[in-house]
């Protein structure tokens, strides 16, 4: 079967080719061919998107390529840093410098050819990188490049580099996302919509102000990330097996090289953490998980037809293999289900942790594959939401409509008869619940009947009708809530610039971030040119 992931893991990582936007997945999407199509795709009247149909097929006709294939562009450019540190320390000579650097070129070469590959009898990615510099540069060369170092300080930190820039590249996804969300809010700050309790009526709310609800929610979790970014890049490379070596190698420079802030100091907290770095990403990438999935589930909700308040289009849709009719939210019932294993690769994480003794175990080679997994699985859900929310079909009418109904405005009356006829706040509630019962097979409050609770309440005269009539029509009553955060548009567009601001000011992090990676390959590039 050829499989949908050719390329999916390779870095741009050649020093004549990187450019500052990494991606730790370079991808070639799935794409059918042009003479296939689902067997649902007539009931549409545009085909689906690419991105949509690999979102929700899931593994179902992709293959996932090996763990540590995943780490070869990483454990290239370790070994390109390591091997010029023991050349700038005194450890190797410039001639065992120059042949490990021409070896590992024309590893990364015939890489990016498809002609090098993991040989599955030499156990792991570093054996194997090693072996082949062996082969090229000779068994003096090539059995120097170890020196130092052990597969357990060279492995987690490959694992970090992988780790962080995954953070940074889901990261920078989820700005675009937020940024969606808010443009889209921008546009329905006075979209009348009933807002929620107990899945029942209960307020009256905007969409624009539901969109900002998801949107500040997803922005903690972008910040979340910038803290997890700074834990994880810092260099654990020279721990060798957890106990230090006593060659006189220069940590700090390889930190450099490899685009690290620091060094870990502790040789065998470097070895013991490999699973709290894995875990601190998959708990970033669960809390998303978990803010997508109560977003899909109210994007579930609106485009249901007998609720209508959103049409999802047609390229984010799926149909039915039975049902012609149907047009199904895929993509959301998908993500809670991503959301369901992320909270369980979090707890297999720290599971695998809590049993071991301070040092290095073998126990702690499948937190990689955890933490893999967990990118994989929320890789392109940001993507996936963004496509969808730019998308959609708004029914201002359908929602508005759904605000008459249902006595959303029960509250705001109960505040004003508080606030303006002086009542106590419970006595308030009590002359409004009664109202709502006697008016309950109107389905909304009457004028007469709310002039007669006042009258009876004896505060008619401190509450002019023209402010009771506004309190018990939704779209008037809105503005009322002008409190911090609350949904009159005044207060919502404040809202909106806030959260754009702090967007734009994560998204300018991330690209920072994102430069200072490129400029460490560059540089080091630049010093092994000269160092020949």
């Amino acid at each position: 079967m050829r499989s949908c992931l050719t390329s999916r893991y390779s870095l741009l990582l050649c020093a004549a080719k990187y450019v500052p936007q990494m991606q730790f997945f370079a991808t070639e999407r799935f794409v059918a061919e042009k003479s296939s199509k689902t067997v649902w795709q007539a009931r549409m009247k545009r085909p689906p998107s690419a991105l949509h149909v690999a979102y929700t097929a899931g593994w179902d006709v992709c293959q996932r390529p090996m763990a540590d294939a995943v780490l070869i562009p990483y454990d290239l450019w370790l070994n390109q840093a390591h091997a010029l540190m023991l050349y700038r320390s005194g450890i190797i000579e410039r001639n065992i410098h120059r042949k490990i650097q021409q070896a590992l070129t024309a590893i990364e070469r015939e890489w990016r050819a498809g002609t090098w590959t993991l040989d599955p009898a030499l156990e792991d990615v570093h054996v194997c990188i090693e072996r082949s510099v062996t082969e090229k540069a000779g068994a003096e060369a090539g059995g120097r490049l170890h020196t130092g170092r052990s597969r357990n300080d060279q492995s987690t930190t490959d694992v970090r580099m992988f780790i962080r820039e995954a953070v940074l590249t889901f990261q920078g996804e989820l700005i675009a996302l937020v940024l969606e969300l808010l443009a889209q809010a921008k546009q329905h700050l006075r979209t009348l919509m009933p807002g929620l309790s107990h899945t029942q009526p209960a307020g009256t709310s905007t969409f624009g102000h539901i969109l900002c609800a998801h949107a500040q929610a997803l922005l903690r979790d972008i910040e979340q990330m910038c803290a997890t970014f700074r834990t994880v890049n810092v260099s654990p490379l020279g721990a060798a097996a957890g106990h230090g070596t006593s060659w006189p190698i220069n940590r700090a420079l390889t930190a450099r090289y490899l685009g690290f802030d620091g060094v870990q100091e502790n040789s065998i907290d470097c070895v013991s953490s490999r699973w709290e770095m894995e875990a601190r990403a998959t708990a970033d990438l669960a809390f998303a998980a978990n803010h997508l999935a109560l977003l899909a589930q109210d994007l579930v909700f609106w485009s249901m037809p007998w609720i209508g308040f959103i049409t999802l289009d047609d390229r984010h849709v799926t149909g039915s293999s039975i049902m012609p009719q149907k047009r199904n939210p895929d993509f959301c019932e998908v993500t809670r289900a991503k959301a369901a294993v992320l909270q369980g690769i979090l707890q297999s994480l720290f599971a695998i942790n809590k049993g071991m003794l301070s040092g290095y175990n073998r126990d702690s080679q499948w937190t990689k594959y955890l933490v893999m997994n967990a990118v994989e699985e929320m890789r392109d859900a940001p993507a996936v939401f963004r496509e969808a929310i730019a998308a959609m079909t708004v029914d201002t009418r359908r929602m508005a409509e759904a605000t008459q109904h249902d006595f959303l405005a029960a509250v705001d009356l109960a505040d004003l008869l508080a606030r303006r006829g002086g009542l106590p706040f419970r006595q308030a509630y009590e002359i409004v619940a009664t109202l709502v019962r006697e008016c309950e097979s109107a389905g909304r409050f009457t004028p007469e009947a709310v002039a007669h609770a006042l009258d009876a309440a004896g505060v008619s005269q401190k509450i002019p009708k023209s402010l009771w009539m506004a309190a018990i029509e939704p779209s008037r009553a809105l503005g009322t809530k002008r409190a911090f955060g609350g949904p009159a548009p005044v207060s919502v567009r404040g809202e909106i610039g806030r959260l754009e601001r702090r967007a734009r000011g994560m998204q300018a992090w991330n690209a920072a971030r994102l430069r200072h990676l490129a400029e460490a390959r560059k540089s080091l590039a630049t010093a092994i040119r000269k160092a020949r």
